[in-house]
This record gives C-alpha cells, structure tokens and sequence, in this order.
C-alpha cells in the first residue's frame, strides 16, 4: 500500500512537471512573438549607399517644403548654394554608427536664411497606414550643427495619401541638441548625444496644430483643444527651424517605429515567475 502511494506520488509528481513544462514552453513561444511584435512597424534610414553626389529627397519618397510658403523642394537637392533640404552624399557621410552599412541623412542647410522653416515628409495610403497605440515609441537620431535648431515629430491624420489631404500635427515637445555637431563625420562618429524618442500619445496638450499647404503655407498653430481623433496615421515627419545665425544646419536619421515596451516587460515579468514555479515544483 506504501509502494503504491510512492508511485502514484511519482506520478503525479511527473504529471505536474511535464504540465508546468508545457505552459512554459507556451510561455517562451508567447515571449517570442511579443519580441517578433516588438520589429519596427516603420523604419526610414535615408539609405544613399553610392558615390553620387547629395540627392533630392524623393528619392526616398519623401516630401520637403520651405519657408512660409511651403515652397516645394523635393525634387530639389542641395544647389551648393543657398538654403537646401536634401539627402547627404556618401563621399560627404561615411556609414553612420546606428546603420553600419547605409549612408545618408536628410538634412537642411540655411546659408541664406537666419531661422528658416522646413517640413520634410512622407505620406501613406489608407492601406500603408501605421496604426498606432498610445506608448509606441519614435525614435530618430539628430546631430545638428548649434544647439539652436529645433525639431518637432509631424503626423497626419486622414486623406488620401498625399501631403495637403489630411490634418497635419506637430509634437508640443521641440527638440534641441544639447552640444553642437559641427561637422558631419562628428554626427556620423557619435555615440551619444544623437538619440531622441517620443512616445505616441492621442492627448490633446501633447501636440500642436500645423498647417502645411504645399505651395501656399507652412505654419505651426497652437496647442490643441481635444484629443487626436484617430491613431491611423497618413504621414509623418519633422517640422525644423535652424538657429538665429546661418550654417546651423539640421541633421536626421534613422526614423522609427516600435510597438511600446510594457506588454513585453510585463511579458517577461510573467515568464520569469512561471519558470521560478516551474523549479520550485520539480525540487
């Protein structure tokens, strides 16, 4: 009778461990795709990996206006003189620390305006969209010229994919950098200092209306009264303003979009007690 209610214990005993194996083995797969989640749903490194000279930036399919006016320059480039929003050239950017093997980085450089607006950005169909959720994180690395620039994120919500069909926003937060990068090879040799993030919000204080109507007007408008009405976004980019002095020129890289981190720490929060009641009922 002692024998048999050795084994039946044995049993049981294996039954319970094999069942805690099981769930955490479901748990390590569950971790897996919250991590395979957790790929950029959006990723723009303004890729230039040849020796041409700067380019236009459509050719990364992006969009850029200038001044007041929003004057259209996306197929412009950098003239070599003047103001320019363009693509850097590979002979003038080596491959920048966050993507070892890409060149490139959209920048604006104001040679003949002191405090010169810009908006550079790109556009996407209701197909294409990026859905958002309050938490998902952009990211983008900046190196600019002077502490004066300042960057804001833009949205668009609505339309139809090109750039005057929807309501376009721009982060209350402006961001500056905090030392100056003069240089390009001092951007591209950066290992820190470079990397800002904002964190995807619908609150109403979080951003400001913008208008931008190419051709017609480029202006940043006031806080907004309500919420964001939708988290489908149609577009997304950067309104700048270089500094108070020509040459503080504005660089950027590497925009992108993750899914927000809580459902994965909480994931593997959850993961590690399992594992601890897993060892706990095999000892």
């Amino acid at each position: 009778m002692k024998t048999a209610t050795h084994s039946s214990s044995i049993l049981n005993s294996q039954l319970t461990s094999r069942a805690a194996q099981a769930v955490l083995a479901l748990g390590v797969w569950g971790l897996t795709s919250l991590m395979v989640s957790r790929a950029a749903i959006y990723t723009e490194d303004f890729n230039h990996a040849t020796s041409s000279p700067n380019l236009a930036v459509s050719t990364e399919s992006w969009s850029a206006y200038m001044g007041a006016a929003a004057t259209n320059v996306s197929t412009v480039g950098d003239p070599n003189s003047g103001d320019a929003i363009a693509i850097s050239g590979s002979s003038s950017y080596p491959p920048y620390v966050g993507s070892p093997t890409t060149y490139g980085a959209l920048y604006v450089a104001n040679r003949a305006t002191t405090s010169l607006i810009s908006a550079a950005v790109t556009t996407f169909t209701s197909a294409t969209a990026l859905n958002l959720s309050a938490g998902n994180t952009i990211s983008w690395n900046m190196g600019n010229s002077t502490t004066a620039p300042s960057v804001r994120l833009m949205i668009q919500l609505g339309g139809d994919g090109s750039v005057g069909s929807g309501s376009w926003y721009a982060s209350s937060l402006s961001f500056s950098n905090s030392s100056n990068f003069s240089l390009f090879s001092d951007f591209a040799n950066a290992t820190s200092g470079v990397s800002y993030s904002l964190n995807f919000s619908t609150l109403a204080a979080d951003w400001r209306s913008l208008t931008l109507t190419p051709g017609t007007e480029l202006s940043l408008g006031s806080t907004l009264g309500s919420n964001l009405s939708s988290t489908t976004i149609t577009g997304i980019g950067f309104y700048m303003v270089n500094g108070t002095t020509l040459n503080s020129n504005i660089r950027l890289d590497n925009l992108t979009v993750v899914p927000e981190p809580t459902s994965v720490a909480l994931a593997v929060g959850a993961l590690g007690m399992l594992a601890l009641v897993v060892r706990r009922r095999q000892s």
